[in-house]
């Protein structure tokens, strides 16, 4: 049996304080998701999951049709739900050149000495902590990005990819480590059919504050409900099962 994860994923080991990745944190995760899958439910498909960092694949061969892209998709809606799309750029009224340079609470803990996603990963640390320092930020997040990943995820992102920190958190970076945070948090077991839709939404809303839970329609840890449950659940039906 698969046990349950001894802490949220948004725990900061290093700074001890939980960070909401899209909005304010106002309590514990609820506990109503499911275990996470086992490593070996994340082998072989993972690098069809990870592909490309945009809304459709490459074709793999010259004059070839372009295929549907479902995890982009799913991944274009969890921005939206997280207020990084291009139309929050726009209200941004010039802030940020992009969705991927947009930090939480909009730059309002700190002001990063450039764009982010012109940032090497070590920079960013050093941002991310300088907006957990800074004692208005009582929801403790140091969320950033298009997919608002916090200080713990980049982290343990960095040690699963096998990067050391000097690359730069480009939009490319970004989206592989969105699809690699997809497929962590249980798209190979959806696809083999050994979780339910509802078991796979319900990983996803322990990842992002703004996608609901399953069974109450609201986010797990109290924050802004970025999108409806029945809107993610379209998100995963276009999902291939095998």
């Amino acid at each position: 049996m698969v046990k349950m994860p001894r802490k949220p994923p948004n725990w900061d080991d290093d700074f001890r304080d939980i960070e909401s990745p899209a909005t304010e944190l106002f309590g514990p995760s609820s506990g109503n998701a499911p275990p996470l899958p086992k490593p070996e439910e994340r082998d072989a498909q993972e690098d069809g999951a990870l592909g490309a960092g945009s809304n459709t694949i490459s074709p793999s061969h010259a004059g070839a049709v372009e295929a549907p892209d479902p995890v982009g998709n799913l991944l274009g809606g969890i921005s939206t739900a997280e207020g990084t799309d291009d139309a929050a750029v726009a209200r941004s009224n010039g802030k940020f050149g992009s969705g991927y340079d947009v930090t939480y609470m909009n730059n309002r803990y700190g002001i990063p000495s450039r764009p982010i996603s012109q940032m090497t990963l070590d920079e960013l640390h050093q941002y991310q902590r300088q907006m957990l320092n800074n004692p208005d930020n009582r929801a403790r997040s140091s969320a950033v990005g298009k997919y608002q990943i916090v200080g713990t995820t980049m982290r343990n992102l960095e040690r699963q990819m096998g990067l050391n920190g000097s690359e730069v958190f480009s939009p490319d970076l970004q989206d592989r480590m969105a699809r690699r945070l997809i497929q962590d948090n249980g798209l190979s077991a959806y696809q083999a059919g050994k979780i339910t839709p509802q078991q796979f939404q319900d990983f996803l809303a322990t990842q992002w504050d703004s996608v609901p839970a399953s069974a109450t329609g609201k986010t797990m840890h109290g924050g802004r409900l970025g999108m409806t449950p029945e809107r993610v659940q379209d998100y995963i039906s276009h999902l291939p099962r095998r």
